[in-house]
């Protein structure tokens, strides 16, 4: 199954598990694709035909190397580690003491920000509508 709106794909396959939503439902349902076939997804307990589901959660399903989480991640891992390596060059290598430098202060807190933002408004969902629609695709 993949979703071909907006010009990108999330290939789902038979075997995995898949988190939707259907039209009219408040609550996500969790179950195990079994087979795919035309516009019906045969689940472990159910078969459910593509236009009904709504939206369907995608975080799984990003599997580029630089997608938010990636970017997320480096960048507080960047903001916290510059932070780190100045205050151990100047205690260990130029043994100067604690010494708290404004402008790497700015730039570590300006890295952890970005990362957080990037972190908390990143793409979960997957919604379906006239754009964005859900076909299953065989080879």
């Amino acid at each position: 199954m993949s979703s071909p709106g907006m010009g990108k794909r999330f290939k789902i396959y038979e075997g995995d598990e898949i988190k939707f939503r259907l039209e009219g439902e408040k609550y996500f349902n969790v179950e195990t694709i079994k087979k795919l076939n035309g516009d019906s997804v045969f689940l472990q307990n159910s078969v459910v035909n593509i236009k009904d589901i709504s939206v369907v959660d995608i975080r799984k399903y990003n599997q580029h190397r630089m997608n938010p989480d990636v970017l997320a991640g480096a960048s507080v891992l960047a903001g916290a580690g510059y932070f780190i390596v100045d205050q151990f060059n100047h205690t260990v290598v130029k043994q100067r003491g604690w010494n708290v430098n404004g402008k790497v202060v700015r730039t570590s807190a300006i890295l952890i920000g970005v990362g957080i933002i990037i972190h908390k408004t990143k793409r979960r969902y997957f919604k379906v509508n006239k754009k964005n629609k859900i076909s299953i695709v065989t080879f």
